[in-house]
């Protein structure tokens, strides 16, 4: 296959549903899959996790999920974000057992941008944002 056609099957495919995650078939929802491996044994074994709109902050959606032993996480907001939305994701980890974002020791935030289709985000624990105070939190 040369470059053209391969640029141009990709053109094609642009806006559509990547394979093997979520797709959201609820009228201007989006769905968000964040998965990854290598997630495991680190801290206090939850993921603290907060999605919010980027205009306000408003958090959007927020849990706390325990890692898995085998490493390989896979979290899903079913349709739970907005089309059209800008929002990023924050992630974090307690290390020093204190608890509190404020003492969190590894944290990471990924800019989603406009979700203007469902969006698959591959998170690993190796990509950290800082080791600062994390105020969205």
């Amino acid at each position: 296959m040369n470059h053209s056609r391969l640029w141009i099957l990709a053109a094609l495919c642009t806006g559509c549903t990547p394979p093997n995650y979520h797709r959201c078939d609820k009228p201007g929802r989006v769905s968000l899959t964040m998965r990854g491996t290598g997630w495991s044994q680190i801290g206090d074994e939850l993921l603290h996790i907060r999605v919010f709109d980027t205009r306000d902050d408003w958090v959007e959606q927020s849990a706390s999920e325990p890692l898995p032993q085998d490493g390989n996480l896979e979290v899903l907001y079913e349709c739970g974000l907005d089309e059209g939305v800008n929002y990023s994701v924050a992630l974090y980890i307690n290390t020093n057992g204190t608890g509190g974002c404020q003492r969190a020791d590894d944290s990471w935030k990924h800019d989603l941008g406009d979700t203007s289709n469902d969006v698959l985000l591959e998170i690993s624990p190796k990509d950290r944002f800082s080791s600062a105070v994390c105020e969205q939190f």
